[in-house]
Parts: C-alpha cells; structure tokens; sequence
C-alpha cells in the first residue's frame, strides 16, 4: 500500500436544502508539479463524487461540471462560467452549489500541475457564486491550513435537533495542518473521501431514516478515517471542521428515502458488516448496527456480497444482486460461511 499527501474541505452555506436546485464543480487533478510525486487516485475520487452526487444527493447530471487535469486558469474559468449560468435563478439563496478538488496543495494554496491557486483567490471564487447553500470539499495536502486559517477546530462535530431551518458556512478538513492526509492503494481512494462517499449512501445514517446528514458523514467520516489510518499506518489522521450557522435544523446531503435500489438490512441483523463487490475488490459501505434497527445502503445495478461479524469466528456472508430499482431485504439467516472467500485467497487489491 502507498501514500501520498491528501486533504480534504468541506464548505457549506445552508438554507431550505431539501427542494434547492443544485449545481456542482468537480475537479481532479493527479499532477501537483515536478515538485510531488503524481497522485494515483484524484482524477478516480472526482469521477466517484460525481456519481454519488448525481445518484444520491440530487444533482442534475446536466448541473455538474466535471473538470479533469487543469491549471489555475482552467479553473478561474470553470468558476467564472457557473457563477454566470447561476445568476438566472428567481430566488439564488434557494440554490446548492458542490464544488470538490482532488489533488495536491501547499500552505498557500492548490498545486493545479505546474501552476499555484491561491487559498484566498479560492475563497473569492467561491464567495461569488450565487448560492444560498455552498457545499466544497477539497482533496489534498494540508487541509487543516484553510480551516485554521478560518478559525476551525477539533472539536466534536455539531448538532441540530430541528431540519432545514439554517443557513450559515460549514468548513470540514481531512486532516490538522500539521498532518499528512493518506492515500489506499487497497481502497482506491483517499482515506478520508473514501470514508464520506461511503457514509453518504447510507453507511453514515445512525438514526436510520434513510437521510444522511452533514452531523452523520462527518461523525462516520472522522471516526472511519481515524480507524483506517490507526490500522493501515499507524499514523492517525484527524479531520477537522469548522462552522458558522444560524437558525435550526441538520442539514441533509443526501435523502435516500426515494431510493428503491440498494440493500435493507433488517432488524434481525447484528454486527459490523461490509458490503464488497462479488470479486471482494471493492468496499461500497462498512457500518455496524444493533439488533432492531434497519440499515438502508443504496447500491447500482450489480453483483456484491454483504459480510457479517457478528464476534470471533462467527462471520457470513450473503450474495446479491440489485437490478433496476430492486430493494433487497436481508435478514440474519442469509449469512452463510461457506460464501467468505478461501483463506489464502485474494480479497482485495
């Protein structure tokens, strides 16, 4: 497994989220300069943002721009572009607007290949948009210079007891500006955006009802990227946040509740389990549940195996298949031993 230098943001200005019309910049770029050593897995984690976007968090396919390999002019561009095509909206506080950026970055700004973005050039680009909800999550190396800069801090996430009653800006880091964020090659994927994309397809929803929340993905995301880095590394990762609300109300990011296509483990179901594809080679969520509560993960069409540890030995393994917009509804008597692959075998990448 290799590591390279990562970070994380999260931005969020929040109003009426649920019914907003949302729009989205995704970036990726491997390449930080002659000065880093390339990326393997940027240009791969703004291509999964996309999806989760579009399949989970409500974003039109024709409201995401999707910008790969560029330089800093490249970007003023795209940004300039959107703010433009945003400026027609009847009422722009109603709007959402996604920017993420995967690659590398220094104390100062993005490393965009052999050119240098400026963290306040960003912010200016940013702040121009005419959205009532800004959601940005930057993937790179020193995350934690932004939110410090910003006044973040490690404290434990915040809460809401009411939804969609709040406006404000939300900043979430990946790693302290003291920490080097890490890369899996067994994931895929950056730790930390590895652990997000999963929580926000169902993984992060502890009150299971089928919404996860900004107060969810970053619980999931910071407790995940912690165990995985602690595990893989030894070296702890630590996310970090900041955020400036007012009104009432979690905000949700993604509502699954209008899904059918994905996988319902019910009440009989206890342990931590880990959804594969059928070949083990990919992760598509990893929670843990107690008995009675039911757990809805969405899933595309596909072939996967759901895994079960339930203590010691006692682990199963059920295969499924979603088809369209099939729900399957697994129950504790599907598991079977006989389905976890060989010792010996391969079971990753």
């Amino acid at each position: 497994m290799m590591r390279q230098p990562r970070i994380a943001l999260l931005v969020i200005s929040i109003v009426s989220i649920l019914f907003a019309e949302r729009y989205a910049l995704i970036v990726g770029q491997n390449s930080g300069g002659a000065s880093v050593d390339d990326l393997r897995y940027a240009e791969a984690d703004a291509g999964r943002f996309v999806q989760v976007l579009s399949d989970f968090a409500g974003v039109k396919p024709a409201n995401i721009h999707l910008l790969l390999r560029p330089d800093s002019m490249m970007l003023m561009a795209a940004g300039d572009s959107l703010t433009s095509r945003m400026k027609n909206p009847d009422d722009p506080r109603q709007a959402l607007f996604f920017f993420y950026y995967s690659g590398h970055a220094d104390a100062e700004g993005l490393l965009l290949d052999s050119t240098h973005f400026e963290f306040g050039a960003l912010r200016q680009m940013l702040s121009r948009i005419p959205a009532g909800i800004r959601i940005a999550v930057f993937d790179a190396c020193q995350s934690g210079v932004v939110v410090a800069f910003k006044g973040g801090t490690r404290a434990e996430p915040f809460f809401f007891s009411n939804r969609q009653r709040s406006q404000g800006e939300v900043w979430i880091a990946s790693a302290s500006a003291n920490e080097r964020a890490q890369e899996s090659a067994t994931l895929k994927s950056s730790l930390f955006s590895f652990h997000l994309f999963t929580g926000l397809r169902g993984s992060a929803d502890l009150s299971a009802d089928k919404r996860v929340t900004v107060t969810e993905a970053y619980n999931y995301a910071y407790r995940k990227t912690l165990e995985t880095s602690a595990l893989t590394t030894g070296v702890l990762q630590h996310p970090v946040y900041r955020f400036n609300i007012t009104g009432e109300g979690d905000i949700v990011l993604t509502d699954l509740s209008d899904r059918s296509g994905g996988i319902l483990v019910d009440g009989s179901c206890k342990g931590t389990f880990l959804i594969v594809s059928r070949d083990y080679t990919e992760v598509f969520a990893d929670f843990y549940k107690e008995r009675r509560q039911e757990t809805f993960i969405a899933l595309s069409p596909g072939d996967y195996t759901i895994i079960n540890a339930r203590g010691g030995d006692d682990i199963g393994a059920y295969r499924f298949s979603i088809s369209g917009k099939k729900t399957v509804r697994c129950r504790a008597g599907r598991f079977r031993k006989s389905l976890l692959p060989y010792r010996g075998a391969a079971t990753g990448n």
